[in-house]
């Protein structure tokens, strides 16, 4: 990516355009799957965009918060699913390069590419210390991605002798080590695969945890001195912006193919519904200039 944010934001735009066919023709088979079909998770992973949060010296985006909202808003409202994943993978994926060492980028980062990721950073867990890291048991929620993620990462509180402290470790795990629960049965975002995951004493070395208030960046520039929740809260208001706009545009199609009255006419020729669309449409687009 350029160092140029018009460059940068035009370029990830443009790879939003390239995955848009395939992202939509696989909606409703991440629908039935419960999870991204293989065919939008290669998508996504080969045009760049889950490196839209990663610092540049890893070959990323790091792209600035306004130009990620613009991202995930566009592609969240070709698909719901997709959008979110994206904005999950992108964090996810991005903060191991931000946070950790050499050595366990290296590994994580393995060929210089962009890993395919997941997690959660509630500390639903404890990570008990021991030479050379921490064991970790605990079980955490709404893993977007797990199932396509090489990496997962999760957050525990740590304890030392024996006593609870108030310090946050995250720890970042071969997928392959934790165990995946099918518990995503749901009605909304069905596509995102968002199952529990849980570990059992599991040994994780130092290297590859990081303390989540205290640690420094080690890769990037400002984006990464936003901490949390300040990281994610832009993307989180791009993809209710991007499912806003989906849904008004799904509204206004169906409006054209409905009709009411004792004289049935087309229910987008009413003045009521236009009255009602053009409020929607008005509240979409000030809640946009707040965000941006």
């Amino acid at each position: 990516m350029s160092a140029d944010r018009a460059d940068t934001r035009r370029a990830l735009l443009e790879a939003v355009e390239r995955v848009r066919a395939t992202v939509a023709a696989g909606a409703d088979e991440a629908e039935r799957l419960r999870t991204l079909p293989p065919t939008t998770v290669a998508a996504l992973r080969d045009s760049g965009l889950l490196g839209l949060k990663l610092p540049a010296v890893l070959g990323g985006a790091e792209a600035d918060p306004v130009t990620q909202i613009e991202v995930i808003e566009a592609l969240t409202a070709v698909d719901a699913s997709a959008g979110w994943c994206l904005m999950v993978g992108a964090t996810t994926g991005s903060l191991p390069g931000v946070f950790l060492g050499d050595d366990a980028v290296r590994v994580i980062f393995d060929g210089g590419t962009m890993p395919l990721a997941a997690g959660c950073y509630m500390p639903t867990g404890h990570a008990v210390a021991a030479p050379g890291g921490v064991r970790v048991t605990g079980r955490w929620a709404f893993a977007s991605g797990i199932r396509h993620a090489a990496w997962v990462s999760g957050t525990a509180w740590v304890v030392r002798d024996g006593a609870k402290t108030d310090e946050r470790r995250v720890f970042v795990l071969r997928t392959g080590e934790v165990e995946i629960h099918d518990t995503w049965h749901v009605a909304g975002l069905r596509g995102t695969g968002s199952c529990d995951f849980s570990v059992n004493d599991l040994f994780v070395p130092e290297a590859f945890t990081w303390d989540i208030e205290r640690a420094p960046p080690k890769r990037g520039g400002p984006l990464y001195r936003l901490g949390l929740p300040g990281f994610v809260t832009n993307e989180h208001a791009a993809f209710a912006l991007g499912v806003a706009r989906r849904a008004l545009d799904a509204v206004s199609a169906l409006a054209a193919t409905k009709s009411r009255g004792l004289k049935p006419s087309p229910l987008a020729g009413r003045a009521t519904f236009q009255r009602f669309l053009g409020e929607a449409e008005l509240r979409l687009r000030a809640a946009r200039a707040l965000a941006v």
